[in-house]
């Protein structure tokens, strides 16, 4: 989500939020005037989701939300045979029946979209599920392996804060790129790409191998692809083994 800070768990735990969301993992969307469009401009209530502007074109209203498998990824999402259970999770309210909702707070929006999804026998239109603290929320995070929290203010203040896995592994091959290569590493007997790698990181891999060492990667991912890979897998540390698990 663009605009929105990145926070770390003790931050998040020490502070206090007027709105605390479960992060939806899946594809943000714009409705209005019997649209859905993804924000590369594409209406998709044609080809993939007329289901929920079916239910949408019910209101008049103009909001901003995420279509998503529940409690699945964007992996699952973008499979052609999963279209028809996307649900939509709206969370920024601009409009509904004429009323102006864009100055209005957090707090002011969430409220009457409660209302709105009371009063309405929807099916697939949903808001995110709230949570009265942030560990109520990262328990209930962490037990189902979702992807975050969304954490926000009434003054604007928005943050985001995800459910990372982690694993470490050996390096085994080095792909170099225009701007920024990849490293291939073995995890599980699959052999995985981790791109994105800066020139300090290869330069110290390089350094490694040249004092006999075997370098490895501590890598954080949010889920498995059905293949075993790691889904955008980022790098956390570099070093031997035994310094990533000392």
């Amino acid at each position: 989500m663009p605009g929105i800070a990145e926070i770390e768990i003790g931050q998040a735990s020490a502070r206090k939020f007027d709105l605390i969301e479960q992060k939806i993992d899946g594809s943000r969307h714009t409705y209005q005037n019997g649209k859905i469009v993804s924000d590369r401009g594409i209406n998709r209530g044609v080809d993939r989701f007329p289901h929920l502007v079916k239910e949408l074109a019910q209101l008049d209203i103009h909001c901003r939300g995420e279509v998503a498998i529940p409690d699945g990824n964007v992996l699952q999402l973008n499979a052609g045979l999963n279209w028809h259970k996307a649900k939509y999770y709206i969370f920024d309210l601009y409009s509904v029946n004429g009323i102006d909702f864009t100055k209005e707070g957090t707090l002011a929006q969430r409220k009457a979209l409660e209302t709105i999804i009371a009063k309405m026998n929807f099916t697939n239109i949903l808001i995110p599920p709230k949570f009265g603290s942030f560990q109520e929320g990262w328990d209930h995070i962490t037990s189902r392996g979702l992807e975050g929290l969304v954490l926000k203010n009434d003054n604007g203040g928005i943050y985001k804060i995800k459910h990372m896995k982690e694993f470490k592994a050996p390096i085994v091959g080095y792909e170099p790129g225009s701007r920024k290569g990849a490293f291939i590493v073995e995890w599980n007997g699959v052999k995985c790409r981790v791109s994105g790698t800066s020139e300090d990181y290869v330069r110290r891999a390089r350094n490694m191998i040249a004092a006999g060492q075997q370098p490895c990667l501590e890598i954080e991912y949010l889920f498995k692809t059905p293949d075993g890979h790691p889904f955008q897998p980022r790098i956390r540390r570099i070093g031997t083994m035994e310094q990533l698990t000392s």
